[in-house]
């Protein structure tokens, strides 16, 4: 079955693309109220790996 949103699914492709870096961590506690952190986590990841926001085409 495709993965239907084209994001990283297993193994090595979820460790590059989903891990945060001390400056990604940084950014989301700078200026994040603390309910949007998790959401600006994602959407840092997903841009890392489609080159676009979580929902958009």
């Amino acid at each position: 079955m495709q993965n239907l949103l084209g994001l990283a699914a297993a193994g090595d492709n979820l460790f590059r693309y989903y891990t945060l870096d001390t400056a990604d961590r940084l950014e989301c506690e700078r200026s994040r109220r603390s309910h949007n952190k998790l959401g600006i986590a994602i959407q840092l990841c997903v841009i890392r790996q489609t080159g676009r926001l979580f929902g958009r085409k």
